[in-house]
Protein backbone atom coordinates (compact mmCIF):
# COMPACT_ATOMS: atom_id res chain seq x y z
CA UNK A 1 0.00 0.00 0.00
CA UNK A 2 2.97 2.31 0.84
CA UNK A 3 3.70 1.96 -2.84
CA UNK A 4 0.36 3.63 -3.90
CA UNK A 5 1.50 6.73 -4.47
CA UNK A 6 4.23 5.60 -7.03
CA UNK A 7 1.72 3.69 -8.87
CA UNK A 8 -1.32 6.11 -8.78
CA UNK A 9 0.54 9.01 -9.83
CA UNK A 10 2.10 7.15 -12.92
CA UNK A 11 -1.22 5.45 -14.00
CA UNK A 12 -2.77 9.00 -13.78
CA UNK A 13 0.00 10.03 -16.00
CA UNK A 14 -0.28 7.45 -18.23
CA UNK A 15 -3.77 7.94 -18.86
CA UNK A 16 -3.24 11.60 -19.66
CA UNK A 17 -2.22 12.54 -23.16
CA UNK A 18 0.00 15.18 -23.07
CA UNK A 19 -0.35 16.59 -26.32
CA UNK A 20 -4.13 17.09 -25.46
CA UNK A 21 -3.54 18.59 -21.80
CA UNK A 22 -1.79 21.58 -20.19
CA UNK A 23 1.76 20.49 -19.34
CA UNK A 24 4.33 22.22 -17.05
CA UNK A 25 6.98 20.02 -16.33
CA UNK A 26 10.58 20.49 -15.06
CA UNK A 27 13.47 17.89 -14.40
CA UNK A 28 16.98 18.76 -12.12
CA UNK A 29 19.88 17.36 -11.22
CA UNK A 30 22.06 18.77 -8.66
CA UNK A 31 24.23 18.02 -5.50
CA UNK A 32 24.07 19.66 -1.77
CA UNK A 33 26.60 19.74 0.38
CA UNK A 34 25.76 20.28 4.47
CA UNK A 35 28.09 21.15 7.12
CA UNK A 36 25.61 19.48 9.79
CA UNK A 37 23.23 17.08 7.75
CA UNK A 38 22.22 15.15 10.74
CA UNK A 39 21.60 18.40 12.66
CA UNK A 40 23.31 17.85 16.12
CA UNK A 41 25.75 19.67 18.23
CA UNK A 42 28.46 18.23 16.16
CA UNK A 43 27.26 16.79 13.43
CA UNK A 44 29.10 15.55 10.66
CA UNK A 45 29.40 16.64 7.06
CA UNK A 46 27.43 15.35 3.76
CA UNK A 47 27.17 15.69 -0.08
CA UNK A 48 23.64 14.61 -1.49
CA UNK A 49 23.04 14.11 -5.35
CA UNK A 50 19.68 14.59 -6.21
CA UNK A 51 17.07 14.62 -9.17
CA UNK A 52 13.98 16.50 -9.31
CA UNK A 53 11.03 16.54 -11.42
CA UNK A 54 8.34 19.19 -10.63
CA UNK A 55 4.95 19.04 -12.94
CA UNK A 56 1.46 20.43 -13.47
CA UNK A 57 -0.78 18.61 -15.94
CA UNK A 58 -4.49 19.41 -15.70
CA UNK A 59 -6.72 18.20 -18.62
CA UNK A 60 -10.76 18.16 -18.85
CA UNK A 61 -11.85 16.63 -22.17
CA UNK A 62 -14.93 14.85 -21.87
CA UNK A 63 -16.08 12.55 -18.75
CA UNK A 64 -12.44 12.40 -17.76
CA UNK A 65 -10.81 14.94 -15.19
CA UNK A 66 -7.74 14.58 -14.62
CA UNK A 67 -4.79 16.89 -12.53
CA UNK A 68 -1.01 15.89 -11.13
CA UNK A 69 1.10 18.11 -9.80
CA UNK A 70 3.70 18.37 -7.15
CA UNK A 71 8.02 18.58 -6.71
CA UNK A 72 9.84 15.42 -6.20
CA UNK A 73 13.47 14.78 -5.40
CA UNK A 74 15.12 11.67 -5.63
CA UNK A 75 18.54 12.27 -2.83
CA UNK A 76 21.57 9.64 -2.12
CA UNK A 77 23.54 10.37 0.30
CA UNK A 78 26.85 9.79 -0.96
CA UNK A 79 29.00 9.59 2.33
CA UNK A 80 26.44 7.25 3.56
CA UNK A 81 25.16 9.30 6.61
CA UNK A 82 21.41 8.28 5.98
CA UNK A 83 19.77 5.86 3.36
CA UNK A 84 18.66 7.18 0.16
CA UNK A 85 15.39 9.17 0.20
CA UNK A 86 12.22 10.41 -1.72
CA UNK A 87 11.57 14.25 -0.42
CA UNK A 88 9.25 16.80 -1.86
CA UNK A 89 5.41 15.83 -2.37
CA UNK A 90 2.93 15.01 -5.29
CA UNK A 91 -1.08 15.53 -5.47
CA UNK A 92 -3.14 13.77 -7.84
CA UNK A 93 -6.96 13.56 -8.84
CA UNK A 94 -8.78 11.80 -11.70
CA UNK A 95 -12.34 11.83 -11.95
CA UNK A 96 -14.58 9.86 -14.75
CA UNK A 97 -18.27 10.62 -14.90
CA UNK A 98 -20.27 7.47 -15.48
CA UNK A 99 -23.37 9.09 -15.64
CA UNK A 100 -22.65 12.77 -16.73
CA UNK A 101 -23.33 15.50 -13.97
CA UNK A 102 -24.90 12.59 -12.10
CA UNK A 103 -22.46 9.64 -11.19
CA UNK A 104 -18.60 10.74 -10.89
CA UNK A 105 -16.22 7.94 -9.83
CA UNK A 106 -12.95 10.27 -8.06
CA UNK A 107 -9.38 8.48 -7.87
CA UNK A 108 -7.52 10.95 -5.38
CA UNK A 109 -3.18 10.66 -4.13
CA UNK A 110 -1.55 12.20 -1.91
CA UNK A 111 1.86 11.95 -1.26
CA UNK A 112 4.45 13.98 1.56
CA UNK A 113 6.96 13.63 4.25
CA UNK A 114 6.15 13.73 7.71
CA UNK A 115 8.12 13.27 10.53
CA UNK A 116 8.25 9.96 12.72
CA UNK A 117 8.53 11.64 15.77
CA UNK A 118 7.47 15.25 15.60
CA UNK A 119 9.69 16.06 19.07
CA UNK A 120 12.77 15.02 17.32
CA UNK A 121 14.76 16.86 14.80
CA UNK A 122 13.91 16.82 11.58
CA UNK A 123 16.46 14.83 9.61
CA UNK A 124 16.48 11.88 6.68
CA UNK A 125 16.25 9.26 9.94
CA UNK A 126 13.12 10.79 10.98
CA UNK A 127 11.44 11.93 8.20
CA UNK A 128 8.83 8.92 7.06
CA UNK A 129 7.23 8.95 3.39
CA UNK A 130 3.27 9.70 4.05
CA UNK A 131 0.67 8.50 2.03
CA UNK A 132 -3.33 9.19 1.66
CA UNK A 133 -4.96 6.98 -1.10
CA UNK A 134 -8.46 7.51 -1.69
CA UNK A 135 -11.41 6.66 -4.07
CA UNK A 136 -15.01 6.40 -4.30
CA UNK A 137 -17.94 7.59 -6.28
CA UNK A 138 -19.92 11.21 -5.95
CA UNK A 139 -23.53 11.29 -6.89
CA UNK A 140 -25.44 14.21 -7.70
CA UNK A 141 -29.23 14.49 -7.47
CA UNK A 142 -31.16 17.65 -8.46
CA UNK A 143 -34.19 18.00 -6.20
CA UNK A 144 -35.42 21.22 -8.04
CA UNK A 145 -33.60 24.13 -9.58
CA UNK A 146 -32.00 25.27 -7.21
CA UNK A 147 -31.50 23.09 -4.44
CA UNK A 148 -29.55 19.17 -5.15
CA UNK A 149 -28.67 16.39 -2.98
CA UNK A 150 -24.85 15.36 -2.63
CA UNK A 151 -23.83 11.79 -1.82
CA UNK A 152 -20.15 10.71 -1.42
CA UNK A 153 -18.84 7.98 -0.41
CA UNK A 154 -14.98 7.43 0.01
CA UNK A 155 -12.48 4.23 1.16
CA UNK A 156 -8.93 5.45 2.27
CA UNK A 157 -5.37 4.05 3.27
CA UNK A 158 -3.19 5.86 4.87
CA UNK A 159 0.29 4.79 5.36
CA UNK A 160 3.38 6.11 7.20
CA UNK A 161 6.54 4.97 6.70
CA UNK A 162 7.87 4.72 10.05
CA UNK A 163 5.63 5.18 12.77
CA UNK A 164 3.52 2.11 12.07
CA UNK A 165 -0.20 4.10 12.57
CA UNK A 166 -1.52 3.00 9.17
CA UNK A 167 -4.70 2.55 8.97
CA UNK A 168 -7.96 2.31 6.58
CA UNK A 169 -11.40 3.63 6.57
CA UNK A 170 -14.44 3.87 5.01
CA UNK A 171 -15.89 7.61 4.54
CA UNK A 172 -19.40 8.86 3.90
CA UNK A 173 -21.64 11.99 3.61
CA UNK A 174 -24.61 13.67 2.37
CA UNK A 175 -25.03 17.03 1.81
CA UNK A 176 -28.47 19.05 0.84
CA UNK A 177 -26.75 22.21 -1.38
CA UNK A 178 -29.44 25.05 -2.33
CA UNK A 179 -28.54 28.53 -4.12
CA UNK A 180 -29.27 31.16 -3.16
CA UNK A 181 -28.63 33.31 -5.68
CA UNK A 182 -26.51 32.74 -8.69
CA UNK A 183 -22.97 33.67 -6.36
CA UNK A 184 -24.05 32.13 -3.51
CA UNK A 185 -25.13 29.03 -1.89
CA UNK A 186 -26.13 27.14 1.55
CA UNK A 187 -25.56 23.37 2.72
CA UNK A 188 -26.38 21.41 5.64
CA UNK A 189 -24.33 18.51 5.62
CA UNK A 190 -23.71 15.19 7.46
CA UNK A 191 -20.76 13.14 7.38
CA UNK A 192 -19.68 9.69 9.05
CA UNK A 193 -15.90 7.26 9.27
CA UNK A 194 -14.97 4.37 10.52
CA UNK A 195 -11.34 4.33 11.20
CA UNK A 196 -9.36 0.52 12.00
CA UNK A 197 -5.30 0.77 12.49
CA UNK A 198 -3.48 -2.27 10.22
CA UNK A 199 -1.63 -2.84 13.49
CA UNK A 200 -4.53 -3.38 15.85
CA UNK A 201 -1.98 -2.96 18.62
CA UNK A 202 -1.50 0.78 17.96
CA UNK A 203 -4.80 1.33 19.07
CA UNK A 204 -8.26 0.45 18.57
CA UNK A 205 -11.12 0.86 16.21
CA UNK A 206 -13.16 4.31 16.48
CA UNK A 207 -16.11 6.14 14.23
CA UNK A 208 -16.22 9.97 13.47
CA UNK A 209 -19.70 11.29 13.15
CA UNK A 210 -20.17 15.37 12.04
CA UNK A 211 -23.03 17.23 11.17
CA UNK A 212 -22.55 20.93 9.79
CA UNK A 213 -24.21 23.82 7.56
CA UNK A 214 -22.28 25.73 5.11
CA UNK A 215 -22.27 28.71 3.33
CA UNK A 216 -20.18 29.95 0.43
CA UNK A 217 -19.92 32.71 -1.87
CA UNK A 218 -17.89 34.37 -4.81
CA UNK A 219 -17.89 37.55 -5.99
CA UNK A 220 -15.43 37.34 -8.63
CA UNK A 221 -12.92 38.86 -6.60
CA UNK A 222 -13.39 37.49 -3.01
CA UNK A 223 -14.52 33.82 -2.18
CA UNK A 224 -15.66 32.89 0.87
CA UNK A 225 -16.20 29.55 2.81
CA UNK A 226 -17.92 28.92 5.77
CA UNK A 227 -18.59 26.59 7.84
CA UNK A 228 -20.15 25.43 10.99
CA UNK A 229 -21.29 21.90 13.51
CA UNK A 230 -20.18 19.48 15.94
CA UNK A 231 -18.11 15.99 15.49
CA UNK A 232 -18.83 13.40 17.94
CA UNK A 233 -16.13 10.36 18.41
CA UNK A 234 -17.05 7.15 19.47
CA UNK A 235 -13.84 5.64 20.76
CA UNK A 236 -14.08 2.17 22.45
CA UNK A 237 -17.22 2.73 24.02
CA UNK A 238 -16.99 6.04 25.15
CA UNK A 239 -18.02 9.22 23.18
CA UNK A 240 -17.04 12.82 23.32
CA UNK A 241 -16.71 15.59 20.94
CA UNK A 242 -15.50 18.78 19.70
CA UNK A 243 -16.86 21.65 17.62
CA UNK A 244 -16.22 22.01 13.39
CA UNK A 245 -15.19 24.98 12.35
CA UNK A 246 -13.89 25.82 8.76
CA UNK A 247 -13.60 29.46 7.50
CA UNK A 248 -11.86 30.46 4.27
CA UNK A 249 -11.19 34.00 2.82
CA UNK A 250 -9.59 35.00 -0.18
CA UNK A 251 -9.56 38.12 -2.08
CA UNK A 252 -7.88 39.99 -4.98
CA UNK A 253 -6.79 43.07 -3.85
CA UNK A 254 -5.12 44.39 -6.97
CA UNK A 255 -4.43 43.06 -10.37
CA UNK A 256 -1.06 41.57 -9.13
CA UNK A 257 -1.70 41.22 -5.23
CA UNK A 258 -4.06 38.73 -3.09
CA UNK A 259 -4.71 37.78 0.14
CA UNK A 260 -6.05 34.43 1.80
CA UNK A 261 -7.06 33.40 5.25
CA UNK A 262 -8.49 30.35 7.10
CA UNK A 263 -9.15 29.51 10.25
CA UNK A 264 -10.51 26.60 12.10
CA UNK A 265 -10.98 23.45 14.09
CA UNK A 266 -11.70 20.16 13.90
CA UNK A 267 -11.86 17.08 15.61
CA UNK A 268 -10.19 14.25 13.39
CA UNK A 269 -6.50 12.23 13.02
CA UNK A 270 -3.41 12.46 11.00
CA UNK A 271 -4.50 11.70 8.21
CA UNK A 272 -7.54 14.25 7.96
CA UNK A 273 -4.69 16.63 8.81
CA UNK A 274 -2.26 15.56 6.14
CA UNK A 275 -5.17 15.85 3.86
CA UNK A 276 -5.15 19.46 5.00
CA UNK A 277 -1.71 20.56 5.06
CA UNK A 278 0.17 18.51 2.13
CA UNK A 279 1.48 20.60 -0.69
CA UNK A 280 -0.41 21.44 -3.48
CA UNK A 281 1.17 22.18 -6.96
CA UNK A 282 4.57 23.26 -7.82
CA UNK A 283 4.89 23.38 -3.85
CA UNK A 284 8.42 23.31 -2.58
CA UNK A 285 10.72 20.39 -1.26
CA UNK A 286 9.62 20.19 2.55
CA UNK A 287 8.58 18.28 5.27
CA UNK A 288 5.06 18.43 6.20
CA UNK A 289 4.25 20.14 9.88
CA UNK A 290 1.35 17.56 10.21
CA UNK A 291 1.53 15.84 14.37
CA UNK A 292 1.23 12.03 12.98
CA UNK A 293 -0.09 10.15 16.46
CA UNK A 294 -2.01 7.20 16.55
CA UNK A 295 -5.10 8.85 18.28
CA UNK A 296 -7.54 11.12 17.12
CA UNK A 297 -6.89 15.03 18.25
CA UNK A 298 -8.57 18.09 18.44
CA UNK A 299 -6.84 20.70 15.84
CA UNK A 300 -7.25 24.36 15.70
CA UNK A 301 -5.45 26.05 13.24
CA UNK A 302 -5.33 30.05 11.30
CA UNK A 303 -3.57 30.78 8.52
CA UNK A 304 -2.97 34.35 6.84
CA UNK A 305 -1.16 34.04 3.25
CA UNK A 306 -0.22 37.33 1.26
CA UNK A 307 1.38 37.49 -1.85
CA UNK A 308 2.46 40.31 -4.79
CA UNK A 309 4.03 39.76 -7.81
CA UNK A 310 4.64 42.57 -10.90
CA UNK A 311 7.17 42.30 -13.74
CA UNK A 312 10.37 42.40 -12.27
CA UNK A 313 9.94 41.71 -7.75
CA UNK A 314 8.09 39.41 -6.01
CA UNK A 315 7.09 39.00 -2.28
CA UNK A 316 5.54 36.10 -0.41
CA UNK A 317 4.61 36.61 3.37
CA UNK A 318 3.16 33.43 5.37
CA UNK A 319 1.76 32.63 9.12
CA UNK A 320 0.50 29.71 10.44
CA UNK A 321 -0.95 28.50 14.22
CA UNK A 322 -1.71 25.64 15.02
CA UNK A 323 -3.17 23.43 18.25
CA UNK A 324 -3.07 20.34 18.46
CA UNK A 325 -5.47 18.15 21.90
CA UNK A 326 -5.18 14.19 22.13
CA UNK A 327 -8.20 12.62 22.95
CA UNK A 328 -6.72 9.96 24.28
CA UNK A 329 -3.45 11.37 25.76
CA UNK A 330 -2.32 14.51 26.60
CA UNK A 331 1.90 13.38 25.61
CA UNK A 332 1.69 14.78 22.04
CA UNK A 333 -0.25 17.86 22.49
CA UNK A 334 1.38 20.41 20.66
CA UNK A 335 1.19 24.36 19.61
CA UNK A 336 3.09 25.45 16.70
CA UNK A 337 3.41 28.84 15.13
CA UNK A 338 5.35 29.56 11.85
CA UNK A 339 6.46 32.44 9.63
CA UNK A 340 8.06 32.47 5.78
CA UNK A 341 8.87 35.16 3.22
CA UNK A 342 10.13 34.94 0.27
CA UNK A 343 11.47 38.25 -1.87
CA UNK A 344 12.13 37.66 -5.75
CA UNK A 345 13.65 39.99 -8.03
CA UNK A 346 14.21 39.65 -11.60
CA UNK A 347 17.70 41.61 -12.84
CA UNK A 348 17.35 40.90 -16.22
CA UNK A 349 16.24 38.43 -18.92
CA UNK A 350 18.39 35.77 -17.66
CA UNK A 351 19.53 36.78 -14.12
CA UNK A 352 17.31 36.19 -10.85
CA UNK A 353 17.58 36.17 -7.41
CA UNK A 354 15.58 35.46 -3.99
CA UNK A 355 15.75 35.47 -0.72
CA UNK A 356 13.52 33.86 1.94
CA UNK A 357 13.13 32.86 5.88
CA UNK A 358 11.43 30.79 7.72
CA UNK A 359 10.47 30.46 11.54
CA UNK A 360 8.71 28.32 14.06
CA UNK A 361 8.13 27.92 17.55
CA UNK A 362 6.70 24.11 18.92
CA UNK A 363 5.52 23.39 22.86
CA UNK A 364 4.75 20.38 23.33
CA UNK A 365 3.35 21.17 27.00
CA UNK A 366 2.82 17.78 28.72
CA UNK A 367 6.34 16.46 27.22
CA UNK A 368 7.75 19.85 28.52
CA UNK A 369 9.39 20.58 25.21
CA UNK A 370 9.47 23.12 23.40
CA UNK A 371 12.25 24.29 20.86
CA UNK A 372 12.70 26.90 18.08
CA UNK A 373 14.36 26.69 14.54
CA UNK A 374 14.69 29.54 11.68
CA UNK A 375 16.90 29.52 8.32
CA UNK A 376 17.87 32.13 5.66
CA UNK A 377 18.43 31.29 2.48
CA UNK A 378 19.75 33.22 -1.15
CA UNK A 379 19.32 31.94 -4.33
CA UNK A 380 20.97 32.62 -7.94
CA UNK A 381 19.30 31.55 -11.28
CA UNK A 382 20.79 32.11 -14.69
CA UNK A 383 19.21 30.99 -17.70
CA UNK A 384 21.39 29.80 -20.00
CA UNK A 385 18.99 29.14 -22.52
CA UNK A 386 15.65 29.18 -23.58
CA UNK A 387 14.23 26.30 -21.44
CA UNK A 388 18.09 25.49 -19.00
CA UNK A 389 18.80 27.35 -15.82
CA UNK A 390 21.83 26.94 -13.91
CA UNK A 391 21.36 27.80 -9.56
CA UNK A 392 23.00 28.16 -6.80
CA UNK A 393 21.37 28.53 -2.99
CA UNK A 394 23.00 28.98 -0.02
CA UNK A 395 21.54 28.26 3.21
CA UNK A 396 22.08 29.07 7.21
CA UNK A 397 19.54 27.17 9.66
CA UNK A 398 19.80 27.36 13.37
CA UNK A 399 17.88 25.38 16.31
CA UNK A 400 17.86 25.47 19.44
CA UNK A 401 15.29 24.17 22.32
CA UNK A 402 14.67 22.52 25.96
CA UNK A 403 13.28 19.67 27.78
CA UNK A 404 13.23 18.27 31.31
CA UNK A 405 15.27 15.62 30.39
CA UNK A 406 18.44 18.21 29.11
CA UNK A 407 19.21 21.61 28.31
CA UNK A 408 19.71 22.44 24.47
CA UNK A 409 17.67 19.75 23.39
CA UNK A 410 17.75 19.86 19.22
CA UNK A 411 20.57 22.41 19.21
CA UNK A 412 21.99 22.74 15.52
CA UNK A 413 23.46 24.96 13.38
CA UNK A 414 23.90 24.07 9.46
CA UNK A 415 25.01 25.81 6.40
CA UNK A 416 24.56 24.01 3.11
CA UNK A 417 25.28 24.98 -0.09
CA UNK A 418 23.58 23.49 -3.64
CA UNK A 419 24.41 23.49 -7.03
CA UNK A 420 21.41 22.74 -9.36
CA UNK A 421 20.80 22.48 -13.12
CA UNK A 422 16.91 22.58 -14.22
CA UNK A 423 15.57 21.83 -17.76
CA UNK A 424 12.00 23.21 -18.83
CA UNK A 425 10.40 22.26 -21.99
CA UNK A 426 7.92 24.92 -23.37
CA UNK A 427 5.01 24.77 -21.15
CA UNK A 428 1.60 23.46 -23.52
CA UNK A 429 -1.78 24.89 -22.77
Amino acid sequence: MKLLAGVTGAALLAAVPLSEAAVRIAVSAGATHSDNVQRTPDGESETTADVGLQLDIDRSEGRLKANVGGNLQFRSYLDDAFDDEVAGSLVARASYDLIPDRFIWVVEESLGQTLADPRAVDNAANRQRTNLFSTGPDVRLPLGPRTQLGIQGRWSQASFERSGDDNRRLEGSVAFERALGTRSRASLNVSGARVEFDDASRGSAYDLQSVSIGYAIDTGRSQLELQGGYTALHDFGDTSGGPLVNATFTRALTARSSISVAVGTALGDSADAFRRSVGGLGSAVRTDPTLVSNEPYQADYASLNWQSSGARNGLAIGIDWRREDGERSDLLNRTRVGATATLSRRFSPRWTGSLSGTLAREDFSEATLEFDEWSVSAALDWTVGRSVTLGLALDHGEGEGDSVLAAGFRDYVENRVSLRLTYRPIARD
